[in-house]
């Protein structure tokens, strides 16, 4: 945890230096041949100083360990400076764009030498280097915080590089463009911070990034002999180094209690060893099927394909009292059916209801999947 701060504070001190110099000599340069693109692109690195500020206290507090009013850590501190970084963005994106629609409104003719090309070019090229820098360390460390910002560099080289085709135009033909250029230059920064604003929040409020790593974990814990089945795995993800896991395994009910106790707490450390996770794994015993558990599963089976093929049950249970069933399943429905859970468990209760020939009492989760 202490080499990633580290990393991203380093990122962070190359990339205000860098802004730092870009912005003074944008800014005089702009100034001097009265171009609103320049001048703009100036004030979009004095945004990106702020930026590689934001990740420097971003990467600080979030290095700092877990305390009892945050038992989980302060992880997703660098989130939250990946989001301010993407607002930032944005914020420059949408000044530049009122920018050029007044000088759209009201053209003036810019007046560059040698020296404008020189500085525009150098721009290019630094804006290049902080690109690929941030980029491989983001990738490096998994940092979404260093690839937003690695993001908003390669926007400033294209930003930098319509700029350069404004003067080369003008000094060519007399045309200016400066304006629109400007225009086309802040939609796609506008565009970078939407990017980079996705990037960010997808981890703080929940994605489907970890389904591969889920995928091969239940697929390692069912190579064990006395894991019957895999399901409602859940990785909780609470910033870099510090992810949660939950699952259910399914075993034959027959099977000593301490001996399938141990069986998970060996899985337990081998998940924390090779991936990482502090794992917690709930034991659903699968009791010793019989002819009439193996027809009322059937039919509820068939009851539920029928209200939807899409949909699957698992952890069935069947407890059959004198004159009562009490049935227990769970059923995995895709996020795409947007029907309410508690109306698919209202109207299948009704129709498994109807399709058993006893009374029954019928009991449903749903999984989203």
């Amino acid at each position: 945890m202490q080499d990633r701060k580290n990393v991203g504070i380093i990122a962070g001190i190359i990339g205000i230096t860098v802004n730092i110099a870009l912005f003074v000599f944008k800014l005089i340069y702009g100034i001097k041949a009265n171009s609103i693109a320049i001048q703009a692109d100036a004030f979009n690195n004095l945004m990106d100083i702020l930026s590689s500020a934001v990740v420097i206290v971003g990467f600080k507090l979030a290095s700092k360990k877990a305390d009892s009013n945050h038992p989980f850590g302060h992880g997703r501190l660098e989130y939250l400076s990946g989001l301010v970084v993407a607002f930032l963005i944005l914020l420059t994106g949408v000044e530049l764009a009122q920018s050029s629609f007044e000088r759209i409104i009201t053209p003036e003719a810019i007046i560059s030498d040698i020296s404008v090309y020189i500085m525009l070019i150098v721009s290019i090229l630094a804006k290049l280097f902080t690109f690929a820098f941030n980029r491989h360390l983001g990738k490096k460390i998994s940092s979404p915080t260093l690839i937003a910002n690695a993001k908003d560099s390669l926007s400033d080289v294209f930003a930098t590089s319509a700029v350069l085709l404004s003067v080369i135009v003008f000094d060519t033909s007399g045309a200016i463009i400066d304006a629109y250029i400007g225009l086309i230059v802040s939609l796609l920064i506008i565009y970078s911070g939407y990017q980079a604003a996705r990037d960010t929040i997808n981890p703080l409020i929940g994605d489907s990034s970890m389904n591969d790593v889920k995928q091969e974990i239940e697929s390692f814990m069912l190579e064990d002999e006395h894991i019957r089945s895999v399901h409602d795995t859940v990785i909780h993800n609470y910033g870099f180094g510090n992810s949660m896991l939950t699952s259910h395994v399914v075993v034959d009910s027959s099977w000593d209690l301490l001996e399938i106790h141990d069986v998970v707490d060996k899985l337990e450390r081998v998940i924390k060893q090779k991936w990482g996770f502090e794992a917690t794994i709930h034991i659903d015993p699968d009791v010793e099927e019989n002819e009439e558990s193996l027809t009322v599963f059937a039919l509820v089976e068939s009851t539920v394909k029928q209200y939807n093929s899409s949909f699957a049950i698992h952890d069935f249970r069947l407890k059959n009292q004198t004159n009562l069933y009490k049935i227990f399943f769970d059923i995995d429905v895709p996020y795409k059916h947007k029907q309410e859970d508690e109306a698919i468990i209202k109207d299948i209760i009704e129709k498994v209801k109807a399709a058993i020939d006893k009374d029954s009492k019928v009991y449903i989760d749903i999984d989203r999947v």
